[in-house]
């Protein structure tokens, strides 16, 4: 860095340095920049803060240079120089800025390194995994084709399967029942499908006990998001977009609620939603091709951005940091823009037109699942596909293994000429970020079969 950065900037932040060490009585505060609109330039970024009870004539209130992928070493070299502390009232906001920081490097380090580690056991009992989520390091919980809820103990390789709250005592799971598209969950609740697909079951986190069926919608649903902590809104095939009041949970039994309100934005059904708690907004996306932004205090639209081009708009995710919206469709991912109510990027699909099926963010980094098996990962400050052949053997992207497949009369029929891939219907990352967790399935219609794995 000191070959490369300009010799007036290292001469400033030698001079700035200096005064630091000499003149700061209390705990100097730092953090690092970490914003997609930040340019990259060789040496790393700091905003240097005095202490609330110092102040100096001659100590700047900033210092500030760019960042770059250099803060891990960075940010090591302040703490042993004394230079990076955690006490005081801003203790919170700095010591999520720096787990921002070591999970954007970490990222970015995990995409070339990430290896099947362990695949789901008793996998024949499963079709198709739909959708996921993480109890903690060591536990998957997923939703399936088949509406199964299950929770993985990865370490101990054991299945345990969670009963859905029905209408009824012994109420079976409909012949055209979707499966369970949807978890969701808190430090209090994890929401997801219920027995009849129409309904929604919330749960305790801690105990999994079957606390609310919420009753209201008279299709499938497929999204519900917690946007309170008594507040719950869901969307279905049913065109509606419901609020409900999910507070005052009794310690046994299971209430049944109806919806406080409905309101029909969407002209066709509304495949998914995403809350962005940092933003108070609320997005929808719909086969009538149109993202909607809520304003969830009123439940209102405020904005509705057309996508008339993209074709099967099945999936969403938000990143919560850069106020960004990731929309996956048949040929490609569309980025979308909430403040500006417009769509600003199109990310080409790698799987052609076998269709987006998952996307999630983490860090800088859009992983896009795709409908022939493969995981890429897009670097939103480059613009560009990550090519892990440049990191590793291989293709330039991630692929699900063979999992099960159930060889019947529609398989010999129809596929038996053809490979048969795992579509990523499902990927989350771990609480640490560490891990990630790929699901799906078969995409042809007709066929059965599931995959499972912890990718480290």
């Amino acid at each position: 860095q000191v070959l490369t950065a300009p010799l007036g900037d290292l001469l400033n932040f030698a001079i700035n340095l200096c005064i630091l060490v000499c003149f700061s009585s209390g705990p100097i505060r730092v953090r690092f920049l970490m914003d997609l609109t930040d340019s990259v330039s060789d040496y790393p970024s700091i905003i240097e803060e005095k202490s609330p009870t110092t102040k100096h004539p001659f100590l700047p209130d900033r210092i500030c240079f760019e960042n770059d992928g250099h803060a891990l070493p960075q940010l090591l070299l302040l703490r042993e120089m004394g230079l990076f502390s955690l006490s005081g009232p801003r203790r919170d906001h700095e010591e999520r800025q720096s787990r921002r920081v070591l999970r954007q490097i970490s990222a970015e380090r995990l995409v070339s390194v990430l290896k099947e580690r362990r695949t789901l056991p008793h996998v024949e009992r499963t079709d198709k995994l739909f959708a996921s989520g993480w109890l903690d390091e060591d536990r998957v919980i997923y939703g399936t084709k088949c509406n199964q809820l299950v929770v993985w103990d990865v370490p101990a390789q054991t299945l345990t399967n969670v009963p859905l709250p029905g209408r009824f005592e012994g109420e079976p799971v409909p012949h055209d029942s979707c499966g369970i598209h949807f978890i969701e969950q808190d430090e209090r609740l994890l929401v997801t499908g219920a027995k009849n697909p129409s309904d929604i079951a919330v749960f305790e986190a801690s105990s999994l006990r079957p606390a609310l069926l919420l009753q209201g919608h008279l299709d499938w649903t497929f999204s519900a998001q917690i946007i309170a902590p008594d507040r719950l809104v869901s969307c279905a095939r049913d065109c509606m977009v419901k609020l409900w009041d999910i507070s005052s949970i009794e310690e046994t039994g299971v209430q049944t609620r109806a919806p406080l309100l409905s309101r029909k934005e969407h002209t066709r059904k509304v495949r998914d939603m995403k809350f962005n708690a940092t933003t108070n907004r609320l997005a929808t996306v719909s086969a009538d091709n149109y993202v909607k932004i809520w304003d969830p205090t009123s439940m209102s639209v405020t904005t509705a951005v057309a996508l008339p081009r993209f074709a099967e708009l099945v999936c969403m995710a938000v990143d919560k940091a850069h106020d960004l919206i990731a929309v996956g469709s048949q040929h490609s991912t569309a980025l979308v823009d909430p403040r500006a109510g417009a769509m600003v990027h199109v990310v080409r699909s790698n799987d052609t037109d076998w269709g987006i099926r998952s996307v999630n963010f983490n860090g800088n980094l859009l992983s896009i699942g795709g409908g022939m098996g493969h995981l890429s990962f897009f670097d939103l400050r480059t613009g560009k596909y990550v090519n892990l052949r440049e990191v590793r053997p291989g293709e330039p992207w991630l692929t699900a293994g063979s999992g099960w497949l159930e060889r019947d009369a529609a398989y010999y029929t129809h596929f038996a000429h053809m490979d048969v891939p795992n579509a990523i219907y499902t990927h989350e990352y771990s609480p640490s970020g560490n891990k990630l967790f790929i699901g799906g399935g078969p995409l042809m219609l007709g066929l059965k079969g599931a995959y499972g794995a912890i990718w480290t």
